[in-house]
């Protein structure tokens, strides 16, 4: 994921089954520098989440996404952002 000195990207992801979602924004000391979710409701199917980056440094950031259904099954993946202004 690219952000080219927007104030904000877009987060899309697809869920299986309607989930309770966190993600984190992680620098690469590996220090949360944002928390856009924390086990918030989503979904099944596809879904975008606002991730602001305006106070963020240029660099490369992890972004860690979770989620938990109602039935218990945990999911979760890892993609790259980079900002570069």
């Amino acid at each position: 994921m690219l952000n080219l000195a927007d104030a904000q990207t877009t987060l899309s992801f697809s869920l299986p089954a309607a989930a309770n979602v966190s993600v984190e924004v992680v620098n690469t000391l590996q220090q949360v520098v944002a928390t856009p979710a924390s086990n918030q409701a989503f979904n099944m199917g596809t879904n975008s989440l606002m991730i602001p980056t305006a106070t963020l440094a240029n660099g490369i950031y992890t972004v860690h996404i979770s989620a938990v259904t109602q039935q218990g099954a945990i999911y979760r993946t890892s993609v790259q952002l980079l900002i570069m202004r």
